[in-house]
């Protein structure tokens, strides 16, 4: 941000990046702009007005675009399937519809929706695995369902550059956090891979699944990562490229 004491100071004294905003730079600045392809981008969370300004920077370049969470409700919802009780962003339908869209315009890009979900009731002692095209009224989409997980293996496997922003489940409780610490799993077998995650609950699904060694680089830099994601010049970074 363009605070004093983030660039104010730098203009006056000499000023320099620590070691950790320099590997901050280099992984996520490489996703961001030149990352090895083919390249994967994995979207969760809840809702897709957080991620839209990523997609939209980084979709000319990826080869696979794979979307769970509450995102993947609002894509559902711009098929016309019906997401029973599950949240989705009523107004953000019709940017989910470009997205695929674009995706279906262009061979060289695969865009990997959810085919079965985990489903509960609101409240949450009865849990189903469904097609998406199945879930009852009342029920909620609270994580991926297996075959989806592994369709999603299997196209990441030939990818170069991975980058993971956002649960793909109901993170926060048992048993709806399977999803993203599978997903975490994924990331770890993967040979020759420069792999990225960000965001809080993303590394803690990292860790829980005990893989943070075999991830290239587990983002902190919050919303600053969030930003250069986006394409977005950071005011931090651009006064140390004047010195």
């Amino acid at each position: 941000r363009a605070h004093a004491s983030v660039v104010g100071v730098g203009y006056y004294l000499p000023a320099v990046a620590g070691f950790l905003m320099e590997r901050e730079l280099e992984y996520v600045g490489r996703v961001a702009t030149d990352g090895e392809k083919p390249l994967a981008v994995i979207l969760g969370g809840a809702k897709v007005s957080d991620k839209l300004a990523i997609l939209k920077n980084l979709v000319d370049r990826a080869a696979l675009i794979c979307v769970g969470g509450g995102i993947a409700n609002t894509f559902l919802r711009a098929q016309g399937i019906d997401v029973g009780a599950s949240l989705y962003e009523a107004d953000r339908i019709q940017d989910a519809y470009e997205v695929m869209r674009l995706a279906s315009s262009r061979n060289d890009l695969r865009l990997l929706m959810p085919t079965d979900v985990v489903i509960a009731d609101a409240a949450g002692t009865r849990i189903n695995t469904v097609s998406v095209n199945r879930i009852p009224p009342g029920f909620r989409i609270l994580d991926l369902g297996r075959r989806t997980l592994e369709d999603m293996r299997e196209a990441l496997a030939p990818m170069k550059t991975v980058v993971w922003n956002g649960p793909v489940g109901f993170f926060e409780r048992e048993p709806f956090d399977r999803g993203s610490i599978e997903v975490a799993r994924m990331l770890a077998d993967l040979v020759g891979a420069m792999t990225v995650v960000g965001g809080g609950e993303t590394a803690a699904a990292v860790a829980k699944a005990g893989v943070a060694q075999h991830i290239s680089h587990v983002s902190t830099g919050g919303g600053a990562s969030l930003e250069m994601l986006q394409g977005i010049m950071l005011p931090g970074v651009e006064i140390l490229r004047d010195k």
